[in-house]
């Protein structure tokens, strides 16, 4: 039995898991070549139940999964959550956009169609007459600030602007994810800053919903607040590859966990912590 308290860590097919946005391929690959060299893993992806024990939501961790895919592994270790037991929060990260004119991004996105863009001061006959979702806020220097509607009917119209915009802000430039929204903090970070997109909020419920169809947000654009959190689990990648069947690999995993709390290698802490590495 696990020590209670404990994330509830389990083994589970690769198959079973369905990620809520893409695969980034600019993280997937260096990702492969360190669970190669390092052969473990070490930050467990997080999980809600779909379908009890058979299916699961990727909750934070698309790109992991990818890596064990492409790996051609079987099985991986996850962390399941359930809101409730663990607080669940959703976010959204904000996007830095740099590599381009404002006047050259904002050309490409107003080639996307169904898309708006709103000042403060835009006048109501300017939006389209089927019904909106704000999709995002995007600011840049110099005192722009433009509301991006949708004309969106479901989540799927939705999720596929959503697709669409960060698309287009890839073609004309580069992205980089960001909990910060102050434009001179994030200037004096990124000083060729082009714009940052801040996201309208979505919800977990929403995200289910859009795994349950097969629907994929872009990559790094949800960001999920778990506690308590499993990191640094360092757990081997050969105990995954190796054969046998599921509930021993699932009794290897708690019995390696008990050692590891015996041992005092487990730590919790309460509260919100900055940790410093050598």
């Amino acid at each position: 039995m696990l020590t209670p308290g404990l994330p509830e860590l389990r083994v589970v097919p690769v198959d079973a898991l369905h990620p809520h946005e893409r695969v980034d391929p600019r993280r997937l690959e260096p990702l492969v070549r360190a669970i190669r060299e390092e052969a473990v893993l070490r930050n467990p992806p997080v999980v809600l139940p779909l379908v009890k024990g058979k299916s699961y939501a990727v909750l934070d961790g698309a790109t992991r999964t990818g890596a064990f895919r492409r790996l051609g592994l079987p099985y991986i270790l996850v962390q399941v959550v359930s809101p409730g037991r663990e607080f669940v929060q959703l976010k959204t990260w904000n996007h830095v956009i740099t590599g381009c004119s404002l006047q050259s991004l904002l050309e490409e996105l107003r080639h996307i169609s169904g898309l708006c863009f709103l000042t403060d001061h835009a006048a109501v006959g300017s939006l389209p007459r089927s019904p909106v979702e704000h999709l995002a806020l995007l600011v840049a220097p110099g005192d722009t600030a433009l509301k991006i509607v949708v004309e969106a009917r479901d989540l799927e119209e939705h999720a596929m602007a959503l697709d669409k915009l960060v698309r287009a802000c890839c073609r004309i430039g580069f992205l980089e994810r960001s909990e910060q929204f102050s434009l001179d903090r994030l200037l004096i970070e990124y000083p060729g800053l082009t714009a940052v997109l801040n996201y309208a909020p979505l919800q977990v419920g929403q995200i289910l919903e859009m795994v349950r169809r097969e629907m994929q947000l872009p990559p790094g654009l949800t960001r999920f607040i778990i506690s308590p959190r499993a990191l640094r689990l360092n757990y081997p990648i050969a105990r995954l590859a190796a054969g046998g069947l599921l509930e021993e690999k699932q009794l290897e995993v708690e019995s390696w966990l008990q050692v590891r709390v015996g041992e005092r290698d487990v730590r919790y802490y309460a509260e919100s912590t900055w940790l410093f590495e050598e």
